[in-house]
């Protein structure tokens, strides 16, 4: 659960600071979602893939001992699918954010 907790506030903060540093050099809401979403995923997908494993074995294999069994190219299958998902809505998501904050900040 922990380790759940500090992955999940980590990967957020990756995630807007990635946003934040590419707003500051361009102006498109859709595609810096998008890239900081794909810099999120390649970053912590294999945490996430060791968490699924975690809980699939229910039995007392730890974290590094999954890591250990596990080659780095293996925690990274299915991520072509985490990207088709995830990516376009990651970009859609930021553009309405700052479409409806420049919508407020305009009133």
């Amino acid at each position: 659960m922990l380790v759940e907790v500090a992955r999940n506030n980590l990967s957020s903060m990756v995630y807007l600071y990635t946003y934040k540093r590419l707003s500051d050099n361009f102006a498109n809401p859709f595609l810096n979602g998008s890239i900081s979403s794909f810099v999120l995923w390649t970053l912590f997908y294999p945490l996430d893939t060791i968490k699924v494993q975690k809980f699939i074995n229910k039995d007392s294999t730890t974290y590094l001992n999954i890591l250990k069994q596990n080659s780095l190219r293996s925690l990274y299958n299915g991520i072509g699918l985490v990207y088709l998902r995830t990516i376009p809505s990651a970009g859609l998501g930021m553009f309405v954010y700052e479409t409806t904050k420049k919508m407020i900040c305009d009133q």
